[in-house]
């Protein structure tokens, strides 16, 4: 016994240290973000690329791990605060600027959640325009838009060569680049093209000064109670609900329709970890059931039930409800050596505040033709399924309500009237399920039968039904019922609305089952003319004319292509990374983009 209990104890030190870190990658890591502008306006959405390497190695960190992004006003409060996936070095992604944010420095902090603020691995401020007080600014202000000067500054590379035919440019022009690398065979790399900028914050192997330094986590202690939570994203969740005596609690995440468990900290606290789950709006179903022997309809003689006695099902009694645990940092200590200066309104941010300002008024005069994009086709909801069982309401005589529709039309449905209340069955082969299904109205689940049969039958377009793996032996049912775990054991009947249509558990769905667990990466909307024969009447005023913020490079060989804008100035190709074998990635190219005038 004494042997076997020194095995497991074994085991639990080795799940919980052997996570793939080292103290020495630990206590030795660099962060480096890049943003895809120098400053904001309020309301705007700010795309992202992260570095994560060795400070000696330089060398792409290979664990996969979790960090937390926030953005935070001169006082300390916290303005955005999400989780990011970091994975072989690298995360990329987006967020929204509140539109009432005010004109200041704010700063971004990145740190590992569970640790003190000043824990943190990279920090670094950006400058934020309030968008009305900006446009007020520039509708007052005289612009000058006379044509740019000549570049003075010449291309810079680091590892890497940047050749191109040319570097002026006219309006909406195609821009080919060839890329190549030197002293790497692979890197991974972010790119981005902007106004010509005189400073520009790159990857830097040895920080310059002491401020530098102290934004890297290479000169901090690492906190070693969390090292194993690195590599996890867990939320705690805060119970309203009585607790009943005897019955379990469950959760499901029906969006990826993977089963999740909760872990118990107390009396009325829970965790969860979500490392496995994509990031994006997740959905969560909370539920609390025991188990009971399964006794089929049709065993009617006592010795017939005992034969089910030891076939146990899941038995829901009722939805608890959870409220999140809000995450306490201290972020007062990581602004005490930070001086925030109000930003100036140069000529660049008028310029482009009052290009913002007149692509709004032609939006909102209807007269606007989009630019074109090569974004591909999002990714439909999972819980938006077509089951094998599917009726469309459209295709059958109008029914008077959601009751007699389940009941004549669609296949394996029991509607009947209980302690004069409407209920629903799922049937099966050989009889019908106890328990009421879990119902997905537009993947939003419920076990609230009341209401959905509530719902008009004008506002659906169709319903069906997946049953538990005991209606058939056919393997296309078990498949389609098995993501859902036991929350399929009494089936699912999934119920689409007509585009407008109310979902009555919308509201408070939203409100505290909808939750963003970590940032997932859009693509970012580059111009692409390539299909479009007349582009010349589509006002075009992007001033960051390419962003690309993970971009695989392998040799000497690489093509980047962009095309320009409505807009004159000076502009760079600025390239940032590093390579697998630690060499950093850096290069400027400088280029000029002006209206074409006609010769006579």
């Amino acid at each position: 016994m004494k042997h076997s209990l020194l095995i497991f104890l074994a085991f639990i030190c080795l799940n919980s240290f052997g996570q793939g870190y080292s103290s020495s990658v630990a206590l030795n890591q660099e962060v480096f973000v890049q943003f895809d502008r120098d400053f904001y306006l309020s309301g705007d959405k700010v795309w992202f690329s992260l570095f994560n390497y060795g400070s000696t190695t330089l060398r792409p960190l290979s664990e996969t791990r979790f960090m937390q992004f926030t953005l935070l006003n001169r006082s300390g409060e916290k303005i955005i605060q999400e989780s990011i996936k970091v994975e072989k070095g690298r995360s990329k992604g987006q967020f929204i600027l509140p539109l009432s944010l005010l004109t200041d420095e704010y700063l971004v902090h990145v740190g590992f959640a569970g640790e003190a603020a000043d824990q943190f691995v990279f920090r670094t401020k950006l400058s934020i325009y309030n968008r009305p007080e900006a446009m007020e600014t520039a509708n007052s202000s005289s612009l000058d838009f006379s044509s740019p000067e000549n570049l003075k500054l010449e291309s810079f590379n680091e590892n890497i060569s940047l050749k191109g035919t040319k570097t002026t440019f006219e309006f909406k022009e195609k821009v080919e680049l060839n890329l190549g690398l030197l002293n790497a065979d692979n890197a991974n790399v972010s790119i981005l093209v902007r106004p010509y900028s005189a400073d520009v914050d790159h990857i830097k192997a040895e920080p310059s000064d002491l401020f530098e330094r102290q934004n890297y986590r290479a000169f901090k202690t690492l906190n070693f109670q969390t090292l194993a939570d690195h590599n996890a994203l867990q939320y705690q969740l805060v119970r309203n609900s009585p607790v009943i005596e005897g019955l379990r609690t469950s959760i499901y995440v029906p969006e990826t329709k993977q089963l999740k468990g909760f872990f118990k900290v107390s009396n009325d606290i829970y965790t969860m970890d979500m490392s496995n789950l994509p990031g994006g709006i997740k959905s969560f179903y909370f539920s609390e059931f025991s188990f009971k022997a399964y006794i089929p309809p049709n065993a009617a003689w006592d010795y017939e039930k005992d034969l089910f006695k030891d076939n146990l099902v899941p038995y829901f009694e009722n939805e608890p409800s959870f409220s999140w645990a809000e995450n306490t940092q201290d972020f007062g200590s990581v602004l005490q050596d930070i001086a925030f200066l109000t930003p100036a309104y140069t000529p660049h941010v008028l310029k482009y505040t009052w290009q913002q300002s007149i692509i709004t008024s032609v939006i909102t005069s209807g007269s606007f033709e989009s630019i074109p994009t090569n974004n591909p086709l999002l990714a439909t909801d999972a819980m938006m399924d077509i089951p094998l069982f599917y009726k469309k309401a459209s295709d059958y005589e109008v029914m008077d309500n959601m009751s007699e529709f389940l009941y004549e039309i669609v296949t394996g449905i029991r509607t009947f009237e209980k302690d004069g209340k409407q209920d629903v069955r799922v049937a099966f082969v050989g009889g019908v399920y106890h328990d009421a299904p879990l119902f997905l109205v537009n993947g939003i689940p419920t076990r609230d039968t009341e209401t959905v049969l509530k719902i008009p039958i004008d506002d659906v377009i169709g319903a069906g039904v997946i049953k538990d793996h005991k209606a058939s032996g056919l393997v296309k049912y078990n498949r389609e019922v098995r993501p859902f775990g036991d929350f399929g054991g009494s089936g699912i009947v999934v119920i689409h609305l007509k585009p407008g249509a109310t979902n009555p558990f919308r509201i408070d769905y939203s409100e505290m089952l909808k939750r963003n667990t970590y940032i997932v990466p859009e693509i970012y909307p580059n111009a692409d003319y390539s299909q479009t024969s007349d582009a010349s009447n589509i006002p075009d005023f992007r001033q960051t004319l390419y962003w690309n913020p993970e971009m695989k490079l392998e040799g000497d060989k690489n093509e980047l292509s962009f095309y320009t804008s409505d807009v004159e100035g000076n502009y760079e190709v600025i390239i940032q990374g590093v390579s697998e074998n630690g060499k950093i990635i850096y290069a400027r190219y400088p280029f000029k983009v002006e209206r074409n005038t006609p010769q006579n």
